[in-house]
């Protein structure tokens, strides 16, 4: 049977020592956190865990090269998205403009009007 007290002044510092040995100042049956039984289970633990969430499909390294590929897919994606805008403006030029396309004839094709003469220089 656990009693407990009623008013500050029953509760006295070693009370939890009667109640639950366990958390007894002076030793009783509680272990010490530091000693070697509890660090080499605290490094079993850590060793576990580490093989458990490093390694694998849905492995930490795992998730840290698929966040790369991630990175690396959005800045090719916005390049391609700039590359998709300027396309569409050409075209819509391409549509409407009979300059824009005289001017990719001639740069093209090398067509030239009646009446114009063509002379081509040697590069330096």
């Amino acid at each position: 049977m656990i009693v407990l007290p009623h008013n500050r002044q029953a509760a006295r510092p070693g009370f939890l020592s009667v109640v639950m040995p366990s958390f007894s100042r002076r030793g009783g049956r509680g272990r010490d956190p530091r000693s070697p039984g509890n660090r080499r289970l605290f490094w079993v633990i850590v060793a576990v865990m580490a093989l458990t969430i490093l390694p694998g499909n849905r492995g930490l390294i795992r998730l840290i090269g698929l966040a790369r590929d991630r990175a690396a897919i959005n800045a090719e994606l916005a390049g391609m998205e700039e590359k998709r805008i300027v396309l569409e403006k050409e075209l819509r030029q391409l549509a409407t403009d009979q300059a824009t396309i005289d001017r990719l004839i001639r740069e093209e094709l090398g067509w030239v009007r009646r009446n114009e003469t063509v002379y081509y220089l040697p590069d330096k």
